[in-house]
């Protein structure tokens, strides 16, 4: 592809033929990755990723060259808000009460760092990621309990 072609020349990007030397230009243990690779495929011959719970049509078993990694680096930072939220992740009103069966989750919430944010590059991912559980599940139970 054209487009990585340019990112291998500019030194973001790399395509080897190897395990170890993949695992060398990330930085990383080559029997630590290995034994990634391997337990990944061994998910994609289940058909269940146990580790990240991938949904089967995505897992593509990495057996053969060509192995590639990109190098990436934070670009942005969001911004986070306007709405705020209980700890159930309900949405609340101005007066703090929570507004029932209405739930945010993610970068549609304010109020959820300190002066410690800038310091927290991708940590949105994560509070998407957690929030959105939270917020889920108890949308979930909400819908139940009204018998929807």
């Amino acid at each position: 592809d054209e487009d990585i072609q340019k990112q291998i020349d500019k030194g973001y990007a790399i395509k080897t033929d190897t395990i170890d030397e993949l695992a060398q230009w990330i930085c990383c243990d080559p029997d630590v990755l290995k034994s990634t690779v391997k337990d990944y495929n061994s998910y994609c011959e289940k058909g269940y990723d146990e580790d990240l719970l991938k949904p089967a049509e995505y897992l593509v078993p990495l057996n053969k060259p060509p192995y590639y990694a990109i190098r990436n680096k934070l670009a942005i930072l969001l911004t986070h808000g306007p709405l705020r939220v209980s700890t159930e992740m309900e949405v609340v009103d101005t007066g703090y009460n929570p507004i029932p069966g209405l739930y945010a989750a993610g970068a549609d919430i304010g109020g959820t760092e300190n002066d410690t944010y800038a310091h927290l590059a991708a940590h949105s991912s994560t509070w998407a990621m957690t929030s959105g559980r939270i917020a889920g599940e108890n949308a979930v139970d909400y819908s139940r309990d009204k018998g929807k």
